[in-house]
């Protein structure tokens, strides 16, 4: 439920008009992607057993930062294309 909730919340981001708009539904949007790091421990709780859980554990929150630093270089580039295709840097 949790996976079309956020399928909803991100096809109604390509109909946002203003800023107000688009913060409002970033805002809803964190609440569906507020469970997946937990969820993802759970799994490892489940899958792995416990003298190789602390590794992978680890392992998923290595790649964490590192989507994280990606994510950071691309809103950088993004920023940057104001008036590219005539729309604003927030709607790209």
């Amino acid at each position: 439920m949790l996976n079309q909730l956020w399928g909803a919340i991100v096809m109604g981001l390509a109909g946002v008009k203003n800023a107000s708009g688009l913060l409002s539904l970033r805002f809803l949007l964190g609440i569906p992607e507020a469970g997946v790091v937990p969820s993802c421990i759970m799994y490892f709780a489940m899958w792995y057993k416990p003298s190789e859980r602390g590794f992978r554990i680890a392992i998923f929150h290595a790649f964490n930062c590192v989507a994280s630093a990606t994510s950071s270089f691309l809103a950088s580039a993004i920023g940057k294309m104001e008036g590219t295709g005539g729309l604003h840097a927030w709607q790209w």
